[in-house]
């Protein structure tokens, strides 16, 4: 009779979810699955729920619990291995990477390449992490750490297609030309015509050939200084060349680009019942100011002073090796500002004097689940990387 209560009650929940999607329902669903032991399943829905609501802390807090468990079970597993079995230490890493712990899996990984210095799959790993940072920030040493753990992949397995894939996309992006060159022709000698990116690594390659003939590469560390310095790459490759984010069930909404008009929208409503004075928004062609402005700049002034905090407080993050940063507080004189970053963007709300940090984070908190909640209504995450993007 109990199992049949709680068939019934998984079909319910179930047909809600699918009747009525909203973070409840959905949330729900899951916690159903967790309590029978299916956590793929529960993983599964999570995942096809914060697609649709990117960045839901009621999806969120659920998505980190059964990533939490799959990786506990994935530790089990691993323990039960073989000691000497490389894929352990790659899979055991993969599991850390997917709920973001990535100091766990850089020592996962430089525990197995000790054991194991020859092995390919580590080094694509260990380069893949550092390339995803690199593709977040800019920052020069993860672009450095990306090219050489990846290159001693292919140096170790020519066939190693993802690795190249990683480094051509790389080389590319920062205008590394004969160097990509390199991974392409490989890449296409390893393809049919016609099979899948042949047509567009092809491309690639042409530019390459065009741009040898007109320049002569500079040093990686110079392309990469470059890239960092203007905050933007030398070619815009759209998704391909880069790793797959390995999600259990959550998106980082801070890591997409979502239209202006959108996230004005979502503040103007947001402002109206937060505790935020005002906002701007600030992307690289506009400023836009919503809301009243508690400090004593004018209209003028205020977007240019806020950008330089703004960069001064991440690259502040980046030397004192605090981590890749997407929300923040800068606690002024005259008031708080709360920065809350954006692939295209920044969005930094204006504290008056006499609001506590935790309020500022609370605030950034509610935020968060505004902007996923208003992405998820408007159907706009439905295009975002459901297929391969291409740059232009």
């Amino acid at each position: 009779m109990g199992q049949l209560k709680e068939g019934l009650s998984l079909w319910s929940s179930r047909v809600r979810a699918r009747m009525q999607p909203s973070g409840g329902n959905i949330g729900r669903l899951a916690r159903r699955y967790i309590e029978g032991g299916r956590l793929d399943e529960s993983a599964k829905v999570l995942d096809e729920g914060m697609t649709r609501y990117p960045g839901l802390s009621e999806l969120a807090d659920v998505a980190h619990f059964v990533a939490q468990l799959q990786l506990r079970r994935q530790e089990v597993q691993t323990k039960e291995v073989l000691e000497s079995a490389r894929q352990a230490y790659y899979q055991l890493a993969q599991a850390h990477v997917s709920v973001g712990d990535l100091k766990s899996a850089t020592e996962t990984i430089w525990g197995g390449l000790q054991r194991f210095p020859d092995c390919a799959p580590l080094y694509r790993c260990l380069g893949e992490l550092h390339l995803r940072l690199f593709l977040e920030d800019y920052l020069v040493h993860d672009g450095l750490s990306a090219a050489e753990n990846l290159e001693r992949a292919v140096g170790l397995d020519e066939t190693d297609t993802q690795a190249r894939t990683g480094l051509a996309g790389l080389y590319m992006r920062v205008g590394c030309h004969n160097r990509a060159a390199v991974h392409l022709k490989s890449l296409l000698g390893r393809m049919s015509s016609g099979e899948g990116d042949y047509a567009f690594i092809e491309n690639l390659l042409v530019q390459c050939t065009h741009q040898d003939e007109t320049s002569k590469d500079s040093s990686l560390n110079d392309c990469l200084t470059a890239v960092y310095e203007a905050r933007e790459f030398a070619q815009d490759l759209g998704d391909w060349g880069q790793p797959e984010s390995p999600r259990l069930g959550h998106c980082d909404v801070s890591l997409m680009e979502v239209s202006p008009d959108l996230v004005r929208k979502t503040i103007v409503d947001f402002l109206s019942a937060s505790k935020a004075d005002g906002a701007v928004m600030l992307t690289q062609t506009e400023e836009c100011i919503i809301g009243e402005v508690p400090f004593a700049h004018t209209p003028e002034t205020l977007g240019g002073v806020l950008r330089r905090l703004t960069e001064t407080a991440v690259d502040s993050c980046h030397r004192m090796e605090l981590g890749h940063s997407r929300r923040g507080m800068v606690q002024l004189s005259g008031g708080s500002l709360g920065i809350f970053r954006l692939r295209n963007g920044e969005v930094v709300f204006l504290f008056g004097p006499g609001h506590a940090a935790k309020s500022v984070s609370q605030t950034m908190d509610h935020f968060t689940d505004c902007l996923a909640m208003a992405i998820g209504e408007s159907g706009e995450r439905d295009s975002v990387t459901t297929e391969p993007l291409r740059g232009n």
